[in-house]
């Protein structure tokens, strides 16, 4: 299972790495605003609400060849992506989708074996994305300063192609190809964990406008650092979760700490001590988004038509990925449409409850 755990690894590694990186150069070089940063933002986000289409590649051609193609792709368009130049959101969204190509494989070889020897590969593996998402984040600050963007993108291509020729080491589990009707039909048994993440994701975001309040009084290295504490956090919740219970529970926390979350960034906005309280932020926000996501997709995972794996977790998986894109594009509508960051925060605190109702 190493190369699973490796592949896991390098999808949250990849974009957690040049994530500052790309939003400096649209500040920086490109002028963008707040909402212009959450508009991109959304963008990038957008191939992952169509994982249903790719699950529906991998359960017919395999899942080894989707994850080598995804991966290779992906890291033919990050090693070119300074060609981009002001295209930068084309060439993020091209490696997004790859990345969700190869992800969507990688999930349908887990669920497969979660269904049938329980949740602790699913956690390992969500570890595996964290630790990943730790370590790059922890570099992700120093390698803007010192490599600059050219440079990190290059950087960030290793993975993929290192990837794309590993998963061929792995045991690919026996398929069973179900039809595309009852992948749909799984859905159904999953409603109300479906209703749960689209109340969950379609929240307004915060961190993608908050960056511009942020990058103005901390340096690379310093949101660097938020950042890992952040990973580091979720990291301990995704391992720790493996050996725990409590769905409801987690949920109704998840709900809490977000809300906590948004008073602190009122807080920050305000005029606290911008370090200390962004590196709060951060941990409690990565504590209450595993609380959240691990929960609903173990429980997805058990769920999913036996046969057509990548089609019927992608399905539920699309509808919460829709659901965020639906709460970036929210952010960056509000945040133009009230010109106050201040208020918008007020805003988002005031509404993060609504989860509770279907919780």
């Amino acid at each position: 299972m190493q190369t699973l755990y490796f592949a896991y690894a390098m999808y949250g590694f990849t974009f957690a790495f040049i994530g500052l990186s790309a939003q400096y150069e649209m500040v920086n070089t490109f002028d963008y605003s707040a909402a212009d940063l959450a508009f991109a933002w959304s963008c990038v986000s957008a191939p992952w609400g169509f994982k249903p289409l790719y699950g529906y590649v991998s359960d017919r051609v395999g899942r080894r060849l989707c994850i080598s193609v995804g991966a290779f792709c992906a890291g033919i368009c990050l090693a070119y992506m300074p060609l981009f130049g002001d295209k930068i959101v084309i060439g993020l969204t091209l490696a997004s989708f790859f990345i969700c190509f190869a992800d969507v494989a990688s999930d349908s070889i887990v669920v497969t074996i979660t269904k049938t020897h329980g949740r602790q590969l699913q956690s390992t593996c969500w570890t595996s994305r964290s630790f990943g998402s730790m370590i790059a984040t922890g570099l992700s600050g120093a390698a803007y300063q010192y490599l600059h963007y050219n440079s990190v993108m290059r950087i960030a291509s290793v993975g993929p192609f290192i990837l794309s020729l590993m998963i061929w080491n792995l045991e690919e589990p026996e398929r069973t190809v179900a039809s595309l009707w009852n992948s749909v039909k799984s859905l159904h048994k999953m409603k109300h964990i479906v209703l749960i993440a689209i109340f969950m994701e379609a929240m307004p975001e915060i961190d993608n406008a908050f960056f511009q309040i942020l990058q103005t009084k901390l340096s690379p290295i310093q949101i660097s650092l938020t950042s890992v504490c952040g990973a580091f956090a979720g990291c301990v919740v995704s391992f720790i979760y493996q050996y725990t219970g409590g769905f409801r529970k987690c949920l109704y926390l998840s709900v809490i700490l977000n809300i906590v979350c948004a008073i602190i960034a009122f807080a920050i906005y305000l005029g606290a001590p911008m370090l200390g309280f962004e590196i709060v932020r951060s941990a409690l926000g990565a504590t209450g988004s595993m609380l959240f996501v691990l929960p609903v997709v173990i429980e997805a995972a058990k769920l999913s038509c036996d046969g057509s794996e990548g089609v019927s977790y992608a399905l539920f998986v699309s509808i919460m990925n829709l659901s965020g894109v639906i709460g970036e594009y929210l952010e960056s509508y509000c945040v133009r449409s009230i010109d106050d960051m201040g208020l918008y925060l007020v805003l988002c605190a005031v509404v993060m409850w609504l989860p509770l109702l279907v919780i």
